[in-house]
């Protein structure tokens, strides 16, 4: 059987399309301003503090520290909408060393919002 999809890797004008995407990255993070927000770590916590929230939606938020986050963490994210404050509650689910040039010693963080 004949595979319909074969290419030819060596060909020129494949090489030549490869050339120009080399430098592309796939990160979506670029497409939403990030917000300086107050985070409360644990049940009840009293302190808070400052990180950036770079994406909220569909009960997922994904926010960026200078200080990690273990999974499993109870958050309570604090935004300011106009003048009042809103809280989501949530518990970290993912968490990761940032991976871009400008992320040197931030950690990203999944929370799922409750």
């Amino acid at each position: 059987m004949k595979n319909a999809n074969a290419v030819n890797w060596s060909d020129p004008r494949i090489q030549k399309l490869l050339e120009r995407s080399e430098g592309w990255q796939l990160d979506n993070r670029g497409t939403h301003t990030p917000a300086p927000v107050k985070i409360h770590l644990g049940m009840g916590a009293s302190g808070f503090k400052s990180v950036q929230l770079m994406y909220m939606r569909d009960k997922v938020a994904i926010i960026v520290a200078d200080f990690s986050i273990p999974p499993g963490e109870h958050v309570r994210i604090d935004t300011a909408v106009g003048d009042t404050l809103r809280s989501y509650y949530g518990t970290v689910r993912h968490a990761r060393q940032g991976q871009r040039a400008d992320d040197q010693g931030k950690h990203v963080h999944w929370v799922h919002i409750r």
